[in-house]
């Protein structure tokens, strides 16, 4: 399957469209990512993320309760998108991706995704501050 990439916005790149409810975008370098979801009557909401560049921050988040939860295995784009959800069900404000060919994903219905530790790429909430 051909890997797409849409473009929008200066200086970002679509990795992930789930009929017109939810999109992700990763800016050029990768240091940030966008998050909107799109209400039925077109109203819409953003939100930033930053790249966790701390190994310590990243086991801190690994080490938390609750799931990850996929957002994107059968997409035509070239990432696995996953949020982390607390044991109540509510986004924690963590989002990790890795690309398709970095990953092997099995299972059903659940699927689940394994790939090599260095290969994630961890973002959190922008204005999250230090909850981990």
């Amino acid at each position: 399957m051909k890997e797409r990439k849409l473009e929008k916005g200066v200086g970002y790149t679509t990795i992930f469209f789930h009929k017109k409810k939810l999109k992700f975008e990763l800016t050029t370098k990768g240091l940030t990512m966008r998050r909107t979801s799109i209400q039925g009557n077109g109203d819409f909401r953003e939100v930033l993320y930053t790249k966790i560049e701390s190994i310590e921050e990243i086991e801190k988040i690994n080490r938390l309760g609750g799931t990850w939860g996929c957002r994107s295995i059968d997409s035509g784009y070239g990432y696995i998108v996953m949020e982390h959800f607390s044991d109540a069900d509510r986004l924690t404000g963590y989002v990790r991706i890795v690309r398709k060919s970095k990953a092997y994903v099995y299972g059903f219905p659940k699927k689940r995704v394994e790939a090599a530790p260095g290969d994630w790429i961890y973002y959190k909430r922008r204005n999250l501050g230090n909850e981990v």
